[in-house]
């Protein structure tokens, strides 16, 4: 019984650590950005249907769904814009062409053969999210192709101030 109490102890703590972590996290995107943009995914299809094994786990473990959660409640109470994207071709469509460049799930580089555009898919496909988030009109997104760039990278890169809130 003392290690059954022991490891419910654990699960807790573990449970609260990963709570505490979307909580600070969603926080910082909220207070960092002024319009954020997510795809519209369907995270209880995807868990209870997704592909492989290691994906459903791995959307589970990483709480997915409590964490669009908690940054939709804490944009709407801060008076930031939270809007959700249809994920339809958002890794597929060159951020730089428009192009539709199909790719697996294990093809981690968008290359594309119309424009020569190489960059991360999670890149590419986050320059698309924000595209059409933001209702913004088609425009090549760099001139010289990205090469062997992370996503945070990149965001880093690319974030602009947020406006002054009122308050």
């Amino acid at each position: 019984m003392k290690a059954k109490d022991n490891l419910e102890k654990a699960y807790d703590h573990i449970t609260n650590q990963k709570k505490d972590f979307l909580h600070k996290l969603s926080r910082w995107y909220v207070d960092a950005y002024a319009t954020i943009c997510v795809e519209d995914l369907n995270i209880k299809y995807l868990k209870e249907n997704g592909k492989s094994t290691g994906l459903r786990r791995s959307i589970h473990d990483a709480s997915w769904g409590r964490f669009l959660s908690f940054l939709s409640y804490k944009a709407e109470s801060a008076g930031t814009e939270f809007i959700r994207v249809d994920p339809r071709d958002t890794t597929q469509m060159c951020s730089n062409c428009g192009s539709i460049v199909k790719k697996t799930l294990s093809d981690r580089v968008h290359e594309c053969p119309y424009c020569g555009f190489i960059a991360d898919r999670d890149y590419n496909a986050a320059v698309n999210i924000h595209r059409v988030g933001m209702e913004q009109p088609f425009e090549p997104v760099e001139t010289i192709p990205l090469h062997h760039i992370s996503v945070m990278q990149v965001l880093s890169m690319k974030q602009e101030a947020p406006p002054l809130r009122a308050g």
